[in-house]
């Protein structure tokens, strides 16, 4: 599996994690230097972070991949900046959507409670499935019959 790495570099015992968790070697680690200019344009940005991967149209579609996004405090925990950090993580996984045909798998990060010097492990792998949850609203919707709620904007 190749790994999209957009956050620090991640050690080995954070890619055995990885392996561990999904069930499959990580063959290769690309990590993908994202540093954004708060004052230029985002989507150029993130279209370049995502060329910077290097990766074939084919190969998006048929290398199975996991990513690891931006940390939201990648942009030195300052607010208006951290609003950035989300927005560019949104827009990547919504770009590599339209490449690939599907979210990728997403691996979040956590601190290790009580590590000194802080440290990170894989807190989890999260796969998003936009039709799965698209049929959970659905019957939600019906269960409760909240399409009137649609109707008024809620």
């Amino acid at each position: 599996m190749l790994l999209l790495n957009y956050a620090h570099p991640l050690t080995a015992d954070q890619c055995a994690q990885l392996a561990a968790l999904t069930g499959q070697p990580i063959a290769e680690v690309r990590d993908i230097p994202t540093q954004l200019n708060p004052v230029s344009a985002c989507g150029r940005q993130i279209t370049a972070l995502i060329a910077a991967a290097g990766l074939a149209p084919e190969q998006w579609r048929t290398t199975p991949l996991i990513v690891v996004p931006p940390p939201l405090n990648f942009a030195a925990g300052l607010w208006m900046l951290n609003l950035q950090c989300n927005l560019a993580a949104a827009l990547l996984l919504g770009e590599l959507r339209q490449r690939i045909g599907h979210l990728p798998p997403v691996a979040r990060l956590r601190s290790v409670v009580g590590a000194v010097p802080l440290r990170y492990e894989v807190g989890e792998v999260v796969t998003l499935d936009l039709d799965d949850l698209e049929r959970q609203w659905r019957s939600y919707n019906a269960l409760y019959d909240l399409e009137p709620l649609h109707r008024l904007g809620w």
